[in-house]
Order: structure tokens, then sequence, then C-alpha cells
């Protein structure tokens, strides 16, 4: 049965991007701080000392693997938005025989609420299934949009991630970057550039397990100005057994606190340093 990555193969996979020069996320357990970057911070602690050289370079490089490793535990990522076991059918972009689709246009959006309390947006996953053996590569679009439109319909946008990427048989998991503050409760609309009948959203036979969902799909087409639709059975005449489709979403906190505890590890860093260097002048 296809499923989403879990969040540790998510991790990974945006690890290796990030080696690969790809998409930056802001991800603090990526290995942005490596032993030899701590180490060149302990040469520059040592270098500027001008009246004890060395004498806290040990207590600086020690509070400064601490002080990083405690945000890699504090800011690693979680899961705000899990949706349910997904089936064996997936939503097209384009309309197939399946009569009375709201919209003939391919974007289609779930309103979800976000559990946890995390809501720096990390990364969105989506599950994009495929009805035939081979597609040509396309950009695929996750379009976030606050509902505060007429009658509660995605209205602001709030942002965008776009990947250009083939889809694998049957199913492809594509990682979607996002370094943005959320509210609780959005709307997450998927779209291709070229939409067709052989690929679409993948769809879940259960609730979100982490979260909740509308039990329904906003459409839209592409053209400017047109209204939303929000519907409940065309996706399940399809042959979807829910409405909502296969996602999930990553957070960490917001910049505000990681700001507040690094500042504070700082200031604890200089007392420790100031304290050693007065024991040492005592002493001596």
């Amino acid at each position: 049965m296809p499923k989403l990555m879990s969040k540790s193969e998510a991790q990974a996979k945006r690890v290796e991007a990030h080696k690969a020069g790809g998409p930056q996320v802001a991800n603090l357990t990526s290995p942005g701080y490596s032993r030899e970057r701590t180490q060149a911070a302990c040469t520059a602690s040592k270098s500027t000392d001008k009246r004890s050289p060395g004498c806290f370079e040990m207590p600086v490089c020690r509070g400064v693997a601490m002080l990083l490793g405690l945000s890699t535990l504090m800011f690693a990522d979680t899961t705000i938005y899990q949706s349910g076991l997904t089936d064996e059918n997936y939503i097209p972009f384009a309309p197939d025989s399946t009569p009375g689709r709201p919209s003939p246009g391919n974007l289609m959006g779930n309103q979800i609420t976000f559990g946890g309390t995390d809501r720096f947006l990390d990364s969105i996953q989506v599950l994009i299934g495929q009805g035939a053996l081979s597609t040509l590569p396309d950009t695929f679009t996750v379009t976030l949009y606050d509902n505060d439109a007429v009658g509660g319909s995605p209205g602001t946008i709030l942002a965008a991630s776009s990947l250009f990427a083939t889809i694998s048989p049957q199913h492809s998991t594509l990682d979607f970057p996002f370094a943005v503050e959320v509210p609780d409760m959005l709307t997450v609309v998927v779209s291709e550039a070229h939409p067709t009948v052989t690929l679409g959203l993948a769809s879940t036979k259960q609730p979100p397990l982490i979260g909740s969902a509308e039990n329904g799909l906003w459409f839209n087409t592409n053209a400017q100005g047109t209204a939303w639709t929000f519907n409940t059975t065309w996706a399940i005449a399809d042959g979807a057994t829910t409405n909502v489709f296969a996602m999930q979403s990553f957070a960490t906190p917001e910049p505000a606190s990681m700001g507040r505890v690094a500042g504070l590890g700082c200031l604890l860093l200089l007392l420790l340093a100031e304290h050693k260097r007065s024991r040492r002048s005592k002493s001596s």
C-alpha cells in the first residue's frame, strides 16, 4: 500500500538535498554545525582572548557543542499534520470520465487544522498518485491559503513552494520546503503545471492521525478571479474513500523562541568564560 515517507526518512532526504545543493530548508537538524565549524569557533575564541590565550578555549568549545546539541533536540522537526492510511485511488488533476467535476481546473485543496503547538512550517509532503506507466516531468506547486475570503473560502496566499519532478510508477512523495509561520487552520492547495488525468492526489481511507481536516475538497481553475467551490461528493464518486488526500507537515517552534533560547545560551557561555578567567586570575 502506498504511503508517505516517515519523519526520519524525510529529514534524511532534506539533508541529502542540502549536501547536493538542492532546496535549502529551515532545518536545525541539518549538518550545518559540524565538528570543523565548532573547532573554528574555538580557534577564533582563543585568538581573540589577548589577556590569557587559550584560558577559556575548552569551556567555550564544550559550551558551543552543548548549546548546538540542545538546539537540535529542542528544535527538531515535529509532525503537526499527518493524514490517515491511503487507499488505492488518486484524485486526478484534470477532469476524467466521472461527470460533475466542480471545476475543470487543477487547483484542489484540503482545509486542515494543525495539531501540536509548533507553527514555523518546515515542509509539506504530498503523495502524488499515477495511473500510467510513465509520465513526463512537470512542475508541482503547493500553495497555502488563509480561509479569509467570502464564506470561509481560500483567500490570502500565505506561501507557495514548487518542485520539478517525475512521478515514479504508482506513487511518489514530493517534499515541498517552506520557511513560514502559519496559523492553526489553512487550506493546502496542490496543482500541476500541465494537468492530466494520469496524475493526481493520492486519497486516504480514514481521518487524519495528527491534526484534522474537513472531509471535502476546494476546487478552482487556473483563471484569476474565479470562485472556489467546496465539494464533498465528486472525489468519492471518482473512487476515493474520503475527500482527504495523503499529506503530512513538519514544523519547528517559531524563530522568536529559538532566538530567545540561543540568546540565553550565549549569555551563559559568556558568564562561564568570565567565571573561569576570574578564578585563574585569583589563583595566579
